[in-house]
């Protein structure tokens, strides 16, 4: 699953420059696929130790006029450079199955 727009800005710029491809792709099957509050940790192919916790599953209307989606809150945290970053969002599930930060 792709994970959409769930990077660069959506993860703080210095987190979401660290994060690849196959980085991305591991967070969407957290979302995807891990109960709530268990933490998945890896390292990065950049170098960077990320670690994703999703939050509960929850319905809503991300614009006015949509229609009710699934969403998640998570949170990201990276050691980069011997340096902790937390980033806290909520993704959404769009139309293509992919996650999308609101």
């Amino acid at each position: 699953m792709i994970l959409g727009a769930l990077g660069g800005a959506a993860l703080g710029q210095r987190i979401g420059a660290w994060l690849d491809e196959v980085d991305r792709a591991r967070v969407a099957h957290v979302l995807d696929r891990v109960p709530t509050g268990t933490r998945v940790t890896w390292r990065s192919r950049t170098g960077a130790r990320i670690a994703v916790e999703p939050g509960p599953r929850f319905r809503a209307r991300p614009e006015p006029q949509a229609e009710p989606v699934e969403c998640r809150e998570y949170v990201v945290l990276a050691e980069i450079g011997g340096r902790a970053e937390k980033i806290r969002g909520t993704a959404c599930r769009q139309p293509d199955g992919s996650w999308k930060a609101v």
